[in-house]
């Protein structure tokens, strides 16, 4: 397929943070350097097109990016400021990236601060969130910024229809419940939601990808096992669903969905170095019931052959069709698989030798089916055939 033009040269990014690390601030490059941007494209042209989301700033990170179509994007950013502090600040994009607008400070806070906020999400080019644990909102595309008060500490964010939906942890003492926040878009109020979905453990994520249908996954790294709910009416019933059973304990449990009755399930054990063991569960139906379909397991196969890495840290885990999916690893590379999970391939024309030397790939977006972007340290690729072929690798 042939690439669209106005993104022949997307996105010059650094460093993209993982989750859970502190603030790190990293100088940015030389804006006079040329880019990769793709094979026919001229010096000139890729630093035209290589701009960056933070323009002015002596030293910035950033830690998120949204998008709500191919055009329209926002990043989220740690900057530092004047006074010898960090700013939270939000930029945003309507060219693809080619040129970024600057966004007022969420947030001040002196270096080594713990960040109040680490995700972003879009639902609109006007309506969009920045969260984990705390929650701000913006209601005119990035302009202005919010806090909002909700208790406890959100976990994961989705949009259904006209609600935004919020996974939320509350805490009293040594103990640790999910409870499930909802907004009316237009509103701006959050509330608890009146029906709850069925949850054990701790941590979680709540995903969506039509107007009524909703799952949340819950888990603990004390149990063995996960709870997994469903909505099919935009969370007004749930029902509680078999989550896949697996002989260990998982660190990370990530969950995906291409369409109402394919869904998947990865698990990955307690990282040792850079290996980590790794199962992926395969629902067909809907998660009334699960298989094995690939897995890396340092005591060997078990239900099926090893056709994941050891090598790797997972992620990301996305699939666009009932057939084609994305691994993000981290220390390790972006592997893609064709056949729904089965069998699974390095995506990305990078080695993993060099994309181990940038901390692997820290963070995988799709807005459609073609378009999607993953980000290696300071290394940025995307794809505009749905991941047949990747382009714009590039090291500020």
């Amino acid at each position: 397929m042939r690439a669209d033009t106005g993104l022949t040269a997307l996105l010059r990014m650094v460093a993209m943070l993982a989750a859970g690390c502190g603030p790190i601030i990293i100088t940015p490059s030389d804006p006079t350097a040329e880019g990769s941007a793709g094979p026919s494209a001229t010096p000139g042209q890729a630093r035209a097109a290589f701009a960056s989301p933070a323009t002015g700033a002596s030293a910035f990170t950033p830690l998120d990016y949204s998008f709500v179509d191919p055009s329209h994007e926002w990043a989220l950013l740690v900057v530092s400021n004047s006074q010898g502090g960090i700013d939270l600040q939000a930029s945003s994009s309507a060219d693809g990236g080619a040129s970024w607008t600057t966004g007022p400070a969420l947030a001040t806070m002196a270096v080594g601060t713990e960040l109040p906020v680490r995700r972003l999400l879009f639902a609109d080019e006007y309506h969009g969130w920045a969260y984990g644990p705390a929650l701000f909102a913006t209601r005119d595309g990035g302009l202005s910024w919010s806090p909002v008060a909700i208790q406890g500490q959100v976990l994961s964010l989705t949009v259904v229809s006209h609600l935004a939906l919020a996974l939320v942890r509350l805490c009293s003492s040594a103990v640790c419940s999910l409870s499930l926040w909802t907004e009316d878009i237009q509103s701006g109020f959050w509330t608890p939601a009146s029906r709850q979905p069925p949850s054990s453990g701790e941590s979680g994520e709540v995903i969506s990808l039509s107007p009524s249908a909703v799952w949340v996954l819950s888990s603990s790294q004390a149990a063995p096992y996960s709870s997994l709910a469903v909505s099919l009416d935009a969370g007004t019933s749930w029902k509680l669903l078999p989550a896949p059973t697996r002989g260990g304990r998982c660190a990370v449990t990530l969950l995906a969905a291409a369409d109402p009755q394919n869904l998947w399930i990865l698990c990955g054990g307690g990282p040792a170095t850079i290996m980590m063991e790794k199962g992926l569960y395969r629902s067909s139906d809907g998660g009334q019931s699960w298989r094995l379909t690939a897995q890396a397991s340092a005591r060997g196969p078990t239900a099926t052959s090893d056709s994941l890495p050891m090598v790797g840290h997972i992620n990301s885990l996305v699939f666009t069709t009932s057939s084609r999916g994305f691994i993000a690893l981290g220390r390790a590379s972006l592997i893609r698989t064709g056949d729904g999970g089965a069998t699974w391939e390095n995506a990305l024309p990078k080695s993993p030798e060099d994309l181990q030397a940038q901390g692997g790939i820290s963070n995988l977006m799709f807005v459609d089916e073609l378009h999607g972007w993953a980000a290696a340290g300071n290394l940025t690729a995307r794809t505009v055939d749905g991941g047949d072929s990747w382009q714009g690798l590039s090291s500020p």
